[in-house]
């Protein structure tokens, strides 16, 4: 779809970032998941749909809505 930003069209820092943001998440007690779409969203230039955090990150749809909820929860 136009207008989606795949994690393999990011600058390396920034797919870095996430990727690192993911395993500092464990350590902090957050799932993976989370951690990551978190990250995501702090870098993005501009709001995301769950649609864009899937393609993004190639979450499924279950993993991106179950990671959301746990930031919403949380």
């Amino acid at each position: 779809m136009q207008g989606h930003t795949n994690i393999s069209g990011l600058f390396a820092l920034v797919r870095s970032f996430v990727s690192h943001f993911g395993e500092m998440g464990i350590r902090w007690g957050i799932n993976r998941n989370g951690s990551q779409i978190s990250a995501l969203i702090f870098v993005s230039p501009r709001p995301l749909n769950a649609d864009d955090i899937g393609d993004s990150l190639d979450f499924s749809r279950s993993d991106v809505r179950m990671g959301v909820l746990m930031l919403v929860v949380s």
